[in-house]
């Protein structure tokens, strides 16, 4: 219709739609940071916006530089940052387990529609007499309901739960400023539609899952489950952030121990020559008082000559 913007469909990558880049600025460290957050080298290539062949470029060099190591999750080929990668990205080489963030969308309640049916909307299923609507754009997806628009951002890798959230959030608000900017669409500030949860993968969620599974009232607990195919403990945030930096609080400690001993030993070092000048100090003077104490006292002087009043004579 004349008067009428031009609808403009979603493409594999949003217009105006930035990936999260957080404080990294050079190109390396920005993919390094998407494959620690995405784990898969497709999503990650979504969701910073290059070609597969450029993320298997990048996959191949960080590998070569020992940044990144694979691990087959089923069909799967994940990648982790080792050490030096963890370095790269934080200044600390702490061993660290993978904390991954289960998909937390954001729900955003409409005001106005606008042109929001000139969007590439797709039947995603009919629950509860309403159809479900939405899209994909890399490895976010967009679900329309009845009333409000639902953003689901993935699972996100890291080892910073709040940091996680964070990202997570911080692509959602992107996509509602999309769809406002593109669509004319009027949302309302976005909530939560449930509790943000986390797996944290680690050796012994993997030995003690082989035996059994369990979970709390609020649950947390260990589960191997589908879709997951590793054993895992669920956490909230505070859990998950205390578990994965247990190993390295402990080693703090230890170095902290290791620190006091050597205190310990300088001043050790330090008291033994002063303890033994001083007991030195101290025989010295109990020979003194030894000497004196030896010394005969002195004779009690005679007494006057006089007349002893009981005897009655004269001494």
């Amino acid at each position: 219709m004349v008067g009428h913007k031009k609808c403009r469909k979603p493409r594999r990558q949003l217009d105006g739609f930035e990936p999260v880049r957080l404080t990294l600025s050079e190109r390396g460290k920005e993919i390094l940071e998407f494959l620690s957050l995405r784990g898969s080298p497709s999503k990650a290539a979504e969701a910073a916006g290059i070609t597969r062949p450029t993320m298997s470029y990048w996959v191949k060099k960080l590998k070569k530089l020992g940044y990144i190591h694979g691990t087959l999750d089923g069909a799967c080929h994940l990648y982790e940052l080792t050490d030096s990668g963890s370095k790269i990205l934080t200044g600390s080489e702490e061993d660290r387990s993978v904390i991954v963030l289960e998909d937390y969308p954001i729900k955003f309640d409409v005001v106005s529609w606008g042109r929001a049916d000139c969007l590439a909307w797709k039947k995603l299923g009919e629950p509860r007499n309403w159809v479900k609507l939405g899209f994909r754009v890399g490895s976010i997806q967009v679900v329309r309901t009845t009333k409000s628009v639902i953003v689901h951002p993935g699972r996100l890798r890291g080892d910073n739960s709040w940091r996680l959230i964070f990202v997570a959030g911080q692509e959602c608000d992107r996509v509602a400023r999309w769809l406002e900017r593109n669509a004319d669409i009027v949302l309302r500030p976005g909530e939560p539609i449930r509790k943000p949860g986390f797996q944290v993968y680690d050796q012994l969620a993997e030995e003690v899952t082989r035996h059994f599974t369990f979970k709390n009232q609020d649950g947390e607990g260990a589960d191997r489950s589908p879709p997951a195919v590793k054993g895992h403990w669920e956490l909230g945030p505070e859990a998950a952030n205390d578990f994965i930096r247990m190993s390295s609080r402990l080693k703090l400690a230890t170095r902290q121990l290791y620190r006091l001993e050597g205190d310990l030993e300088k001043l050790e070092d330090g008291l033994l020559p002063a303890l033994d000048a001083w007991t030195k100090v101290g025989q010295q003077l109990l020979k003194v008082l030894s000497k004196l104490g030896q010394m005969e006292e002195p004779e009690a002087p005679l007494k006057a000559k006089g007349k002893d009043e009981r005897l009655g004579y004269v001494c």
